[in-house]
């Protein structure tokens, strides 16, 4: 559970949501998504209540929520992204599929649309859910601990997803155990104790202080 949280991100920005395991952030993010229901309170986009149904948030979990094992094709994984612009009752046409693999092939998965996602690496996997974001064309991005355990070369490539992401217009949250990750692409920093302790400009916000307030004996912070 997660209580008095009140956040305002403007679109073009980059949210980083940090705190130790059991936290709340990813109860927030679940919570936005509408996975999870909300006792109380309101989401607002642009003035109006966010329904998550109208396919203007995309949301990236983490790896270990996902069943891999699902038999669905990397290109049916960001097909998802075009329910909205597809519709519930028509199946995807010619034109959806080329951005389908259009996005795939940003993220260097050109060719690979047929193959059985449980036949790439941690790494591809994120990929293809980062070409499903860019596929769909969000109002929100909501991205749940994306760089835990890739490589450097991914790690480097969803820094600039997220970058455009945000460039395009879209609100990125982004729940993070990484110190300089989140330094490096969020604009804003919440610091998230089953409430929110902190919130701000990461120059700011991000401070030794709160790192202390937020994790107590869990972390040593070395100047």
């Amino acid at each position: 559970m997660i209580t008095d949280v009140s956040l305002r991100i403007e679109r073009g920005q980059v949210a980083g949501l940090i705190g130790p395991n059991g936290s709340g952030k990813s109860t927030l993010l679940k919570a936005i998504a509408g996975v999870l229901p909300l006792r109380s309170g309101s989401i607002l986009l642009d003035g109006d209540h966010l329904r998550p149904s109208a396919g203007l948030l995309a949301f990236v979990p983490q790896r270990e929520e996902v069943k891999w094992d699902f038999p669905v094709t990397a290109q049916d994984v960001v097909l998802m992204g075009r329910t909205r612009a597809i519709g519930w009752l028509r199946g995807a046409g010619d034109a959806d599929r080329a951005i389908a693999d259009a996005a795939l092939d940003r993220f260097g998965l050109g060719g690979q649309g047929g193959r059985h996602i449980s036949q790439f690496s941690g790494g591809q996997q994120q990929r293809i859910f980062f070409a499903r974001v860019l596929a769909q064309e969000p109002a929100i991005v909501l991205l749940d601990e994306v760089f835990t355990g890739v490589d450097a070369i991914n790690r480097a490539i969803f820094r600039e997803a997220i970058r455009d992401f945000a460039a395009a217009g879209a609100v990125v949250l982004l729940a993070t155990h990484d110190f300089d990750e989140m330094q490096s692409v969020c604009d804003t920093v919440g610091f998230v104790d089953r409430g929110l302790v902190a919130y701000g400009p990461v120059g700011t916000t991000f401070t030794a202080d709160r790192i202390r307030q937020t994790f107590g004996g869990q972390v040593v912070v070395l100047s």
